[in-house]
This record gives structure tokens, sequence and C-alpha cells, in this order.
């Protein structure tokens, strides 16, 4: 494919490579060979979000039924329906992702870090603009909701959980915390849960999402309601579904750049990990 070849020459992530693909082969026990076409994989995924950030207005309902295979439409339809709290990962097409679910017919507004943040901005700043700007066009009236103000994202999400909207949040990165961690595929991990704690309160449904394209290039969108009554239940099948996920499609997370970063499991918590997974 075209984003292979282009991806192979041109992909700021190439620096990356040896990492990524050392992070996919000890997390998911692959060799070396595997390793690399997964690595492959998931640079090319990068190069097609790169092409993907000049195309957000043309996302329409022709454009998911060619190229989105939806795994649950009812469980989509009632999500759209009935709002709440979707959990999804860094994907390289977590933009796409709701943009998607906005043409589905979702008021949708996805928790994001701050741009003006990012140290890439002065560099980059255009295209991250681009990228949400054009994305946003597809929300039906929902935004991004920044983190730089955290009291002010708590007010606004649970004014919009409230309303029957749909918040979209990415709690797949470790935030030091006093909190006991969370254990996956051999490493500790404390997400952030605000957004979670807060749909908790509101009562509303939570859902987790995966949404990536597969090795023939079409884009997957896995869907499954929240298992649990608490906090700690639900981030714990949260981080199952995506073990899940990428088993079945390793390249499917962009996480693997900081995977090697996250502390290492204690042994014995990784001992029960490896049976849950075998059960």
């Amino acid at each position: 494919p075209l984003t292979t070849l282009v991806s192979r020459f041109t992909d700021p992530y190439n620096r990356l490579a040896a990492d990524i693909t050392a992070s996919i082969g000890t997390a998911l026990s692959l060799d070396a060979q595997a390793s690399h076409r997964a690595w492959v994989r998931w640079r090319a995924s990068h190069a097609r979000f790169i092409l993907t950030i000049f195309q957000y207005t043309a996302i329409n309902s022709e454009w998911i039924r060619q190229f989105v295979q939806i795994e649950n439409q009812k469980l989509l339809a009632q999500i759209v329906k009935a709002g709440g709290l979707i959990l999804t990962y860094h994907t390289h097409h977590q933009n796409t992702f709701a943009a998607v679910l906005g043409v589905a017919g979702a008021v949708i507004s996805p928790v994001a870090a701050s741009t003006a943040g990012s140290p890439l901005y002065r560099t980059i700043g255009r295209y991250i603009d681009l990228i949400n700007m054009g994305s946003q066009q597809q929300f039906r009236g929902g935004v991004y909701l920044y983190t730089d103000n955290l009291r002010w994202i708590v007010q606004e999400a649970r004014t919009r959980l409230k309303r029957g909207e749909l918040l979209l949040s990415l709690c797949d990165f470790h935030q030091p915390s006093a909190e006991q961690p969370h254990y996956f595929l051999g490493r500790a991990i404390a997400p952030p849960t605000g957004v979670v704690r807060v749909a908790l309160q509101c009562r509303v449904p939570i859902y987790y999402g995966l949404f990536s394209p597969d090795a023939a290039g079409k884009f997957q969108l896995q869907l499954q309601i929240a298992k649990g009554s608490n906090l700690r239940e639900i981030i714990d099948d949260y981080l199952d579904f995506l073990v899940q996920g990428v088993r079945r499609n390793p390249e499917a997370w962009q996480g693997w750049e900081w995977y090697g970063r996250l502390p290492l499991a204690p042994p014995f918590e990784e001992t029960l990990r490896r049976c849950h997974d075998q059960l």
C-alpha cells in the first residue's frame, strides 16, 4: 500500500522503530519477524492518519459504509441514542473515530490535552489545528474539551452527560498517582480517571471503543459495554478490552510508543494477569 511505502522513508517515528518493535514483541511474546511486521503496519497506520487530516469534511454515511467495518451496529445505535461516556485509546485515529461517531448521530465531545501546551505546536501547530477544527465540524455541536482547565472540564462534562450527549476519553497512559495501579501486559499503569468518575456520578452508560485499520486497510470499530460497578473494576475491564484488541491486531494501539516507559508490574501481579488471560 502507498502508506507503507511512504512511511518507510518519511515517517518521523522511524527513529523509534527499535523501541516500538521491542515493546510489541515483549508485551505479546512475538518473535522478531512478527514484531517487525506489526511495526510496519503501525507506521503505515500513522501515515494514513496524516492523509486523513485533509478529509474530515468528506466523512459521511457513505464513507462509513465504504471504509469502516462496525462489529456491533446495534450497540453503536444505542450509544448514539443514549449518550454517555466512551473510553477509547490512542490509535493514530481517535480524531477520526470522534468524527465517525458524530456522523453516526451523536453529539460528541472528546476530552483532549491542550494543543497550545504541546512542545510541537510552534512547528506543526497549523496541522494540529487542521486536525481539531476539521474533525470538530462533524461533532453536531460538540467540542473538544481541553484539559488545561480541570475544574471547567468537570463542570462541562457533567452538564453534557446530563443532556444525554456523548463524551470520548482516552485513558491509556500513565499518570502517577498515590492510588493502587492497574496492571497491563506486564506493566503497571495509573490512567487518568476524572471523566470516568464524573460519568459514574451521573449514572450514565459507559462503553469502550477501539478504532483502527486492519492489515487490509479497512477501519475496524470494536465496541463493548463496560463491565463493573465501580471505578477500579471498570478500568481493569477497559484495559482487558485493549489487551484483547492488541492480541488480535498489535498495530491498533499507538501506545507502544510509551509502553516501554511504564513501570514493571510486580511478578505476582503479572502471574495473576497471565492466568486471567488464559481463562
